[in-house]
């Protein structure tokens, strides 16, 4: 039976992201010591962007080696002055502004491709205006490019939320399996996303790889796609598993940020398609989708008997749990496996309802709305 066959290769998936955990491996001290822009692009972010100001104002690497660059992307709020008066006095960060933004251009990449173009680093280290980086970031992101292969560094970023409800810790179970295929997939040799809270690289690669040229149309994807365009051009990546360079972020807490965030999230599974390389994503993620939608019609009844049903959500649920697991184990979260349980039966109507609304749907972030 195809459903079967589909939860066999589910599980080979899944153990695959587990030997790729294993694999990670942490960097040693090192005396390279390169000059480092930090590049924050900032929408109507009145009520984070001191709070991420004031963590990189508390970096225990030099000032004199590191720079932060803040795009202020047309504000309308008053994230413009408390950036000001946060750095005014401070020599190390520089403020851009963007005002108009080109017709079909992703408004967080355009921004981003400013800071970078204003920056001198040698690294540049991204992360976002709702995140809270730890004094030892900057210092523990670069020990990885002291190997001279390494192109691309990517961190673990968690989220925070107020509330220690269900549905809080459904969002962190969900943001820790992300994380987990990140850096599963990165330590198995073939990356699959990353996020833009704690995304690192030389500027020499991102010049190389044509930065985001070929990727402004997309609303999305300044990490993800990026990461892709980099290892179609053989770059190398590294995940950091140091706990220095761990990146909190400020998650969203209402239903619908939450819903067009994760909208925003699956918009980009079709995009793969429009782009060259990733021919094993590109074959695995509709075999994934149908696997969760055989499911789903097995929970109401259709296409698959109850015996047949139980042995695949067993298989799914202990797959799912053994990399969970392993990944929250490196990174010090098993408590938000207790949610674990709640998850086994929503996460295939999670992956049927948000793969089919991202890619088929409308959605506004920001103010911007995207069509596909």
């Amino acid at each position: 039976m195809f459903i079967v066959l589909l939860s066999v290769l589910y599980a080979i998936i899944l153990f695959w992201v587990i030997v790729g955990i294993f694999r990670l491996r942490s960097s040693s001290d090192s005396d390279y010591l390169p000059f480092v822009s930090v590049v924050i692009a900032a929408r109507n972010e009145e009520g984070n962007i001191g709070r991420c100001i004031d963590a990189l104002k508390r970096q225990d690497y030099s000032n004199k080696l590191f720079e932060v660059i803040i795009i202020n992307d047309r504000s309308t709020d008053n994230t413009a002055e408390i950036i000001v008066g946060k750095t005014n006095s401070v020599s190390n960060f520089h403020t851009l502004t963007i005002k108009d933004l080109p017709v079909n251009t992703s408004p967080k990449k355009f921004a981003l491709q400013k800071g970078i173009e204003a920056s001198k680093g040698e690294i540049i280290l991204t992360t976002d205006a709702d995140c809270v980086p730890k004094p030892g970031w900057i210092s523990g992101m670069i020990l990885a490019y002291s190997d001279d292969k390494i192109g691309m560094v990517v961190g673990y970023s968690p989220i925070t939320l107020s509330s220690n409800g269900i549905k809080a810790g459904l969002s962190k179970l969900d943001s820790l399996s992300i994380a987990a295929i990140s850096a599963g997939s990165i330590g198995a040799g073939y990356p699959v996303t990353c996020s833009g809270r704690n995304f690192s690289y030389r500027r020499t690669v991102f010049d190389s790889i044509g930065g985001f040229e070929g990727l402004w149309h997309y609303m999305s994807g300044d990490d993800d796609l990026l990461l892709h365009k980099a290892f179609n051009n053989r770059i190398k990546v590294y995940y950091s598993l140091l706990p220095s360079t761990f990146v909190d972020s400020l998650s969203y807490e209402s239903l619908n940020e939450i819903s067009y965030q994760r909208r925003r999230h699956a918009s980009k599974g079709f995009i793969y398609y429009s782009l060259p390389g990733m021919t094993i994503l590109k074959i695995v993620l509709p075999l994934i989708y149908i696997f969760n939608l055989s499911i789903v019609l097995g929970l109401f009844g259709i296409g698959l008997d109850l015996t047949t049903l139980s042995s695949i959500l067993l298989l799914k649920s202990a797959m799912e749990f053994s990399f969970l697991f392993v990944f929250s184990s490196k990174v010090n979260s098993k408590a938000i496996l207790k949610y674990f349980p709640l998850a086994i039966i929503l996460h295939p109507f999670y992956v049927v309802v948000y793969g089919a609304w991202g890619i088929l749907g409308k959605y506004t972030w920001k103010g911007q709305t995207n069509l596909h």
